[in-house]
């Protein structure tokens, strides 16, 4: 694998990772938002009815059936409840045809405790009831309410913008994600490996500079030391009269001396020629077979 191709696969992993990172990061972010927005809306609801309901609690406890009937909303639904869950008033529906409400979780939170904020939830309609009840003098409890859609419901109302918003986020992201690999790899590319100390592109890859230079210097002793033992190698079978020819495992030549192109009247050219002779070929064949053998 070329340098080149090292460098677009290690510039392809990084766009990568950090391309998933944003669009991860964007993600999380909608839907923290999404969470968020939902939190802060309840509170306003929740606001919204506590401040509605104290106006009419203090209106019936001014001039009872009668404010109420006075009153027009249509905003929020309004509904007063007896102490035994008999419905007195509903400006919706009538109360006649209602139901007791004395298992109502807001009438039996706002009887002990003196109101109560209760949201419940339809997934039939995919809407949001919020309910805000108080409890009378007379322990009697109003009750308001509210219908809105979920911020469920509204983020699905919304999903071509948001779809449309993801899309140009993704195109930014990916535009800096390329940007910021580039800006990663490219020093890192740079990197003079026979030097690395020489090199400031990172601090934090300092310690594996040093381990790479600690090991150039480990491997450049090691190659003086070898020319070293082989210059003596060289300077010992030289002078010896003996003729000496080293071959590898698969009958190669791979050194002889001058005593050994004396023995067989030949250059360093031919010597390979000599090796191939039948009787030399036989008894090298014998040796690699791992007995011993002359001739």
């Amino acid at each position: 694998v070329s340098a080149t191709a090292i460098k677009t696969i290690m510039k392809k992993k990084l766009f990568k990772n950090i391309l998933l990172a944003m669009a991860g990061t964007l993600l999380f972010s909608l839907v923290l938002i999404i969470l968020v927005l939902n939190q802060n809306f309840a509170e306003i609801e929740t606001g919204r009815l506590s401040s509605q309901a104290s106006m009419v609690q203090a209106g019936i406890e001014t001039s009872g059936m009668n404010y109420l009937q006075k009153l027009d909303e249509k905003e929020f639904r309004i509904t007063w409840i007896d102490d035994d869950g008999t419905v007195l008033y509903d400006n919706t529906t009538d109360p006649k045809t209602m139901e007791n409400h004395g298992n109502r979780e807001e009438f039996i939170e706002a009887r002990i405790n003196g109101e109560a904020s209760i949201r419940r939830y339809s997934s039939t309609i995919a809407k949001d009831t919020y309910y805000y009840a108080k409890r009378l003098n007379d322990n009697s409890v109003i009750r308001l309410s509210q219908t809105n859609d979920s911020v469920f419901a509204l983020t699905l109302r919304l999903a071509t913008p948001i779809l449309w918003i993801f899309i140009l986020a993704a195109i930014v992201s990916a535009i800096v994600a390329n940007r910021l690999a580039s800006h990663i790899a490219d020093p890192i590319n740079r990197i003079d490996l026979d030097h690395p100390l020489a090199n400031n592109s990172y601090e934090e890859i300092r310690p594996l500079l040093t381990r790479i230079h600690n090991q150039n210097q480990q491997i450049e002793r090691q190659i003086e030391e070898l020319h070293r033992k082989k210059k003596e190698f060289l300077t010992i079978t030289d002078n010896v009269s003996e003729a000496l020819i080293l071959l590898n495992t698969e009958g190669k030549t791979v050194f002889f001396n001058g005593a050994a192109l004396t023995l067989f009247h030949t250059d360093e050219k031919q010597i390979d020629s000599i090796m191939e002779m039948e009787q030399i070929r036989q008894l090298v064949n014998t040796v690699l077979m791992g007995k011993d053998s002359e001739a």
